[in-house]
């Protein structure tokens, strides 16, 4: 269940917060609520951010809002194209370097790791490997 290996992992590497998209469906939405209260248990909080269109939630016309579409994309691709909204323009892309990445990774990586199942083919870098993915072309 991922509120079980989002707040090991943060105890693990002593997280103060989660940053995560937020999403639309029932189930996911439940889940969020798991992990918000698992955070909540280990001292972190849970930040989401709303990545699931590409305008900005603000700028979804009235009846085309999140978890509005339902299931059925085109009806609500209609309305949100009716209105004539622009997409805001991009952010700039940071430089090179300009994100480091956090003091803990090492802890993070490994606490992943070990919450892998045994023989789950995780990699190195605490990511899974195509292996368990089961992606074809894995050698």
């Amino acid at each position: 269940r991922p509120e079980g290996v989002v707040s090991a992992v943060c105890t693990a590497v002593g997280a103060k917060e989660v940053i995560c998209q937020a999403e639309a469906c029932y189930e996911e939405k439940a889940i969020e609520q798991a992990v918000q209260k698992a955070c909540g248990r280990v001292g972190a909080a849970l930040t989401l951010v709303w990545g699931g269109t590409l305008h900005h939630i603000d700028d979804l016309p009235k009846g085309a809002g999140v978890g509005e579409h339902r299931g059925a994309f085109t009806p609500w691709r209609t309305k949100v194209e009716s209105k004539g909204q622009p997409v805001r323009p991009e952010h700039p892309a940071p430089r090179k370097g300009g994100l480091p990445a956090p003091e803990q990774w090492s802890a993070a990586v490994a606490a992943a790791a070990a919450l892998a199942p045994p023989g789950s083919l995780v990699s190195a870098t605490g990511l899974p490997t195509l292996e368990w993915l089961a992606h074809e072309g894995a050698e």
